[in-house]
């Protein structure tokens, strides 16, 4: 039970490296905070929020998301 969590993270990164439906420089709108996708690790991503702070996200979180806003730059 402990490690629900983590495993839930840890399956969304990968579903985040295999169908990429999140890249870096992505826009993601989660958990109530915005930001440019900076970096996706395994368990966490970590977005560069609007007034220039990092914010890490769970994978879990984002991978389930139903308020994801993800806009690939052209």
């Amino acid at each position: 039970m402990a490690l629900s969590g983590t495993l839930q993270d840890f399956a969304g990164g990968v579903l985040i490296f295999l169908l990429k439906p999140v890249s870096v420089g992505d826009l993601i709108k989660d958990q109530g905070h915005i930001g440019k996708a900076k970096e996706i690790e395994v368990c966490v991503t970590s977005l560069l929020s609007l007034d220039n702070k990092t914010i890490l996200l769970p994978n879990g979180s984002i991978s389930n998301s139903k308020l994801r806003i993800s806009m690939r730059k052209e």
